[in-house]
């Protein structure tokens, strides 16, 4: 079966690659590496070469073929702690890398794969960032949270149907704009606007595998404008349309305070 998991601030897939091949971009630091062997992509004379791995930075165009091959996915969120250090420290403005096989190593995909097995998420996560050289007290800067800070996200949560404003957001934490935006990105690891974004997905994908209610409604239950808003959404954002979450693949969304 496959798995996506999603955490605060990235999204890992394990599993079997049905997608057609397309050429796309996305806004996410994206690493894809095959399990059992490598698959395709493009180079920048648009011919097609094995690769056992890829780094790809966001908004780059890239087109990969690994149609019905195992791989690891993992998409991370550009603007947060650990999509900003990949970027800095990996990538260093190079559009994509491939990582050489004994340091792709590093990151034990057979561990994770165990890992998966046990249903142990916080130890996936924990790993993905050692690999990545950052540590987890840096990924989310300060286990105590501010009570201002949750605050807001308790409002987040309690009003994801309605437009939530930061203006709103600064009433409700008593700060200023710049203070409440840098508090909530070292304390939650990511912009407002990210987060918000991101629990709208997974209250999404919890309402699409209940199968209690029609897109429709869920889209409004997420706080998306319409089904069709939540679709595009989707796609580009998991890369599968909201009608193929529940198909053959379970969906697993780890909360904030089970990775701190």
């Amino acid at each position: 079966m496959n798995h996506t998991i999603i955490y605060p601030d990235c999204i890992l897939f394990w599993g079997t690659n049905t997608r057609d091949i397309t050429h796309h971009q996305h806004p996410a630091v994206q690493l894809v590496a095959g399990i059992e062997q490598s698959f395709l992509t493009k180079n920048e004379a648009g011919d097609w070469v094995e690769c056992p791995n890829i780094l790809v930075a966001p908004n780059q165009a890239h087109q990969c073929d690994a149609s019905h091959m195992t791989i690891f996915s993992l998409m991370i969120d550009q603007e947060s702690i650990l999509g900003e250090h990949i970027l800095q420290t990996h990538l260093q403005e190079k559009p994509w890398l491939t990582y050489p096989e004994e340091a792709l190593n590093a990151l034990h995909l057979s561990s994770i794969f165990q890992y998966i097995d046990q249903q142990n998420w916080v130890a996936i996560y924990q790993q993905v960032i050692h690999f990545f050289g950052i540590h987890q007290s840096s990924t989310f800067k300060d286990a105590h949270r501010d009570d201002r800070i949750t605050k807001v996200l308790s409002y987040v949560k309690t009003h994801l149907q309605q437009e939530i404003t930061t203006h709103t957001l600064t009433e409700v934490a008593c700060l200023s704009e710049s203070r409440l935006l840098h508090l909530f990105k070292t304390q939650v690891g990511l912009p407002i606007r990210n987060y918000i974004l991101w629990l709208r997905i997974k209250t999404a994908v919890e309402l699409i595998i209940a199968q209690q209610y029609k897109l429709t409604q869920i889209a409004y239950e997420a706080g998306f404008a319409d089904a069709a808003h939540m679709s595009r959404t989707f796609n580009k954002v998991l890369g599968v349309s909201p009608s193929m979450i529940a198909k053959n693949s379970k969906f697993v969304q780890v909360s904030l305070p089970e990775v701190l």
